[in-house]
């Protein structure tokens, strides 16, 4: 580590030790940060099971330092999604974790009560989009496919959206890296967190059970508290109430209105789906040119628009006028190298292509 630092004093040196703790705690007040693998405990809560998630945290190993880097997935674990289909639990009424829909929401329920804990976190690759292929498909280290239609599926789309919010909200409001924070994640299915600073505080709730629930809120004082992703408020007169929750069902409580992030307007929860007719783009990965194809079924006015990754609008074309049938466009792509997002939209539905421009 000091050899690091005397080249780059701002690198991280992040260690896969997992060894015993006084150990990792001397490494760790030295600067060095540690993996935390709470794969196990994730997926247990993921599946409907009880599960201790306050080893997610620092605090629970004694640390002042947010050094541990924790997280759900990992090259060497399990895919989350992959166990929930296979290995879920199921409650009353038909609630079944191993149907895809509830499986998917479940890792959006296991995502608000991970990223929001204060400390560095890992998102293994497609977590964000609910990967789900066996992690011995074509070997432990063997090339795993690469799920490109994932991002058009709405759940799977629903869930990359509540990532990216709860990442958003990490890099937007310093609250969500305090050192003043509570929670309830040990052994009962119903969890909290509380995130406590001057200006802003925090209150998420999660029912990682099969069925429908009360939790205890703690909330930190009486007022008006915001509920993030629906929008809703409630007027809190009682702060240890107990509120009805849902199986599955999650909740993130600020005492302001939080701001949200422009990716929610890119690729729209609740946008409807493109039913006309077939898109594809070749080819694709690209140099600096590629072929847009189109299968209409009716006509269609259609706006064109390259997306950044990070949610920004890069261009809007003119919108034309297409006529039902074949047809073919040739664009070009933006001029630096990486992926981006060709969103097309035809005042019915909205269909949104990933392109790698190399």
């Amino acid at each position: 580590a000091d050899a690091v630092w005397a080249v780059n004093p701002d690198a991280y040196v992040i260690l896969e030790h997992f060894g015993e703790n006084r150990e990792e705690t001397e490494l760790t007040n030295y600067g060095m940060l540690v993996w935390g693998n709470m794969n196990h405990a994730y997926n247990e809560a993921s599946m409907g099971f009880n599960s201790d998630l306050s080893g997610a945290t620092y605090k629970s190993r004694g640390w002042t330092q947010p050094a541990l880097v924790s997280y759900m997935e990992s090259h060497d674990e399990e895919r989350m999604m992959y166990k929930n289909l296979q290995f879920g639990n199921n409650g009353p009424n038909g609630y079944n974790v191993k149907s895809l829909t509830t499986a998917l929401a479940r890792q959006e329920l296991a995502s608000a009560l991970y990223y929001t804990i204060p400390g560095p976190k890992m998102l293994w690759q497609f977590g964000e989009l609910g990967y789900d292929v066996n992690i011995d498909f074509n070997g432990r280290t063997g090339n795993k496919p690469i799920r490109w239609n994932y991002f058009q599926e709405p759940d799977r789309r629903k869930l990359y959206e509540v990532v990216s919010a709860l990442l958003y909200l990490r890099n937007t409001y310093p609250v969500f890296h305090t050192t003043d924070f509570s929670h309830t994640l040990s052994s009962a299915l119903q969890k909290t967190i509380q995130l406590n600073s001057s200006d802003l505080n925090i209150t998420v709730l999660g029912n990682f059970g099969v069925a429908s629930s009360t939790i205890n809120p703690r909330f930190q004082h009486p007022g008006t508290w915001y509920e993030y992703f629906s929008g809703d408020s409630i007027v809190v007169t009682n702060i240890t109430a107990a509120l009805p929750i849902q199986a599955g069902e999650y909740r993130l409580y600020a005492d302001k209105k939080l701001s949200r992030p422009e990716t929610v307007t890119l690729t729209g929860v609740s946008s409807p789906v493109w039913t006309n007719g077939t898109v594809n783009l070749f080819p694709n990965p690209a140099n600096d040119r590629s072929t847009l194809s189109l299968e209409l079924q009716r006509p269609a006015r259609i706006q064109l628009e390259w997306w950044t990754t990070d949610g920004k609008l890069l261009q809007r074309l003119p919108a034309q006028q297409w006529q039902a049938g074949a047809h073919q466009l040739e664009l070009t792509l933006p001029a630096v190298p990486g992926l981006y997002f060709l969103r097309l939209q035809d005042g019915v539905g909205v269909k949104v292509l990933p392109v790698v421009r190399w």
